[in-house]
């Protein structure tokens, strides 16, 4: 009964889709007009953030955190892993800063660092 238990717990264990270990996090984000999906990111101060990064329509988007330096961009169809450092606490803004249509202004996501 006990092993049976085990493996099933290492089944789940090995089944989680997002893996937070050793102050890392790792995310998918995909930017499409006007949105960012997930529009808010949690993490912990300190984490290394580690973001793919896809655009889900015909068009370039970016993803820029100003607080921490992040000004990356990603064309149709391609897919941009990037990584930073979560060093500060507090809710910052995530923009496209890459113009993408009427709505542009409005692309906004949010990152809060706990």
């Amino acid at each position: 009964m006990r092993n049976h238990l085990a493996k099933a717990l290492l089944i789940v264990l090995l089944a989680m889709p997002i893996v937070i270990a050793l102050g890392q996090s790792v995310g998918n984000v995909s930017a499409k007009q006007f949105e960012f999906k997930p529009g808010k990111i949690r993490v912990q101060q300190g984490d290394v953030i580690e973001v793919t990064l896809t655009s889900t329509d015909d068009i370039p988007h970016g993803f820029g955190i100003r607080a921490f330096n992040v000004n990356e961009r990603v064309n149709k169809g391609e897919v941009k892993v990037f990584r930073f450092t979560a060093s500060k606490a507090g809710t910052y803004p995530i923009v496209c800063t890459v113009f993408c249509g009427l709505g542009h202004g409005s692309m906004r996501g949010e990152l809060i660092v706990e």
